[in-house]
């Protein structure tokens, strides 16, 4: 899968001037551009954070079913884990203290919504509704199980914010499709090597698919702090991050 142009530093270029393209997405012109794949962009821009620490939560809307964590750290070491309830997964946050938690989970209601108890006649916010223009596929939120994970996501978010922790919300299923990787109910083998492509070389085969989603999340957690993300929606009424859009040549 190619992706991006990309352009060589000049022999006789100085410090500045690399670092300059090597932060360059699409050089036109240059006789020394060459086409690379989009996952080898991925993986640069993830490692330019490489010290940082984040917690991918793959959260269940109940506590009967399990929660999938990774996290990931120095030079993309990944370590994931089933838990079930809330407090084991505040425990993680406090015991690890990492510099984003990104959670796959609804994290705010739409606008205009002031209950998911009773019907109301709006169903989805603008990341939502960006997701849908991306031909992304997603449940609403405010319907069947995902009410559950919703109340779920806003009350655990609370509680690592208001310890001074970042809390994003993100979407692997989404973050899959834009990385090229397949989602974990068509090959969850594939997704695991194509995430072992990216750099989490510790995933083994025998995760699950809640632990395979929790790595995606943390993995989009690793580019939001490197800058490499795009933030879905309103600011206030709550955003979806996500990897960049897969660019075109």
């Amino acid at each position: 899968m190619l992706a991006r142009v990309w352009a060589e530093p000049s022999e006789q270029g100085s410090a500045g001037n690399h670092a300059n393209i090597n932060r360059e997405e699409k050089i036109v012109g240059r006789s020394n551009a060459r086409i690379v794949p989009y996952w080898w962009i991925v993986y640069m821009a993830a490692i330019r954070h490489a010290s940082s620490i984040v917690l991918g939560v793959d959260l269940a809307g109940s506590t009967s079913r399990p929660t999938g964590l990774c996290l990931l750290r120095e030079k993309k070491q990944c370590v994931t884990w089933i838990v079930r309830r809330d407090d084991e997964i505040i425990e993680s946050v406090m015991r690890h203290r990492p510099h984003v938690i990104a959670v796959d989970a609804p994290l705010s209601m739409p606008r205009g919504r002031r209950s998911l108890d009773r019907p109301e006649p709006v169903h989805f916010r603008e990341c939502d509704l960006e997701l849908r223009r991306r031909r992304i596929k997603f449940f609403p939120i405010t319907i069947g199980p995902m009410r559950a994970l919703t109340r779920r996501g806003i009350a655990l978010k609370q509680s690592p914010e208001g310890l001074g922790f970042k809390v994003i919300e993100v979407f692997p299923g989404g973050a899959q499709d834009v990385l090229g990787l397949p989602r974990k109910q068509h090959s969850l083998p594939k997704l695991v090597r194509g995430l072992r492509r990216l750099g989490l070389r510790a995933l083994t085969a025998g995760v699950t698919g809640d632990e395979a989603d929790a790595a995606t999340c943390a993995l989009t957690g690793l580019l939001y702090l490197s800058g490499d993300y795009a933030a879905l929606g309103d600011a206030d009424e709550g955003q979806i991050i996500m990897p960049k859009n897969r660019p075109t040549v």
